[in-house]
């Protein structure tokens, strides 16, 4: 007898690994346990769960109206719910849900169906999900939240739902990643930064390294990082920001090559005669890693008071044979400011972060806005 059943067991496995209604129903009709589990490498699966993983929504239908348990789970506490919308299978997502399966099952990680769906990018089913009762702010065991998932992976209309749904974004991973960190720590999306900043998010917040989401923009290598700096420094963070070891953002900029985004820093007035703990400036990262109109823009911007004949920047220019630099900095010790750059660095310096947008609302002439903003540095070639 044990060995009929044992035949019919393995009969049953065949049909729903080929998908086939027909003998999976006769099976069923022979006696077949609808629960039954099946050897899958180290676990026992449920074969409810084998049909929600690989997307059989025909016997997923077969086996709920035979009785089956919507909400078992194999070893990993994996549910029909996860293994759904983990695999984006939405008419599954929605057939379980019609037969009750519990949206807020977890598995052994803490993560529910809503976790997973936000980790694929899924937005349909996250919808779906929460519209059933999924909880939008449930932290898995690393502390991560859907919107934080989302953000990592740059689904915008994930996280648009999930904000749209009361998601919270002040909420910090056990690393204390908010979503806005997550968002700029991998697949920088400009539109998902721009929308959690609208919900509120702390473009000043900390993590356990003390790294702030501008820092993370400013080291990321993504294609989409200055229009995604562009969006950040348009809040209000604060762009002298420091990280453990002293550096500003301008530092970062410097130290990765990145001209684009050190000018960008530069024209919203960030301070550039700050040290690091180690006493290094943005001025001297320039003078060694960058181009010479990056550091002509550096001294007009604020440098100028803080050079004279023996300075150790030209020093350095000198040191490092770097002739142009070097060149250019002693005359600027040797040549007098003229009036208009004494005016525009004292605009600046009084003016500070405020001072591009004071520019905009001046009724001056263009001209005069055009040289505030260094344009005539920065069309140098």
């Amino acid at each position: 007898m044990g060995v009929m059943w044992w035949n019919l067991n393995a009969q049953f496995y065949v049909a729903i690994q080929n998908e086939n209604v027909e003998d999976a129903g006769k099976l069923l009709e022979s006696g077949i346990d609808c629960d039954i589990r099946f050897h899958v490498g180290r676990q026992r699966r449920p074969a409810i769960c084998i049909c929600a993983e690989r997307g059989s929504i025909a016997l997923a239908k077969l086996l709920l109206s035979w009785g089956c348990s919507v909400n078992q789970s194999d070893g990993n506490g994996f549910t029909p719910l996860h293994l759904a919308a983990a695999n984006g299978y939405t008419d599954v997502v929605q057939l379980l849900i019609k037969f009750r399966a519990h949206p807020n099952a977890i598995n052994t990680q803490s993560q529910t169906a809503l976790h997973l769906a936000a980790q694929r990018g899924s937005h349909v089913i996250a919808r779906m999900l929460l519209e059933a009762g999924s909880q939008v702010d449930r932290e898995d065991s690393f502390g991560k939240t859907p919107l934080m998932y989302a953000c990592s992976i740059g689904s915008f209309e994930t996280v648009k739902c999930l904000l749209e749904s009361g998601a919270r974004q002040d909420l910090r991973d056990v690393h204390g990643n908010s979503a806005l960190h997550h968002a700029t720590e991998s697949k920088l999306d400009p539109r998902i930064i721009h929308l959690l900043l609208e919900f509120g998010a702390d473009p000043n917040a900390r993590n356990s390294e003390e790294l702030a989401p501008l820092h993370l923009i400013l080291i990321s290598q993504h294609r989409l990082k200055h229009e995604s700096l562009k969006v950040i420094l348009n809040s209000n963070s604060n762009i002298n920001l420091p990280t453990k070891l002293g550096q500003t953002p301008l530092h970062l900029a410097c130290l990765g090559r990145d001209e684009e985004s050190a000018t960008s820093l530069i024209l919203h007035g960030c301070k550039i005669h700050t040290s690091d703990h180690l006493g290094t400036t943005p001025v001297f990262l320039a003078l060694r890693d960058c181009s010479l109109k990056l550091l002509k823009l550096m001294v007009e911007a604020e440098m100028r008071p803080h050079l004279n004949s023996q300075s150790f920047f030209i020093n350095g220019a000198i040191d490092r044979m770097q002739c142009k630099k070097a060149k250019y900095l002693k005359g600027v010790v040797k040549t007098p400011p003229d009036l208009l750059s004494l005016c525009r660095l004292s605009f600046h310096l009084n003016l500070g972060e405020s001072a591009n947008s004071t520019i905009e609302t001046c009724d001056i002439p263009v001209l005069l806005k055009s040289y505030l903003r260094f344009n005539d540095v920065l069309t140098l070639t």
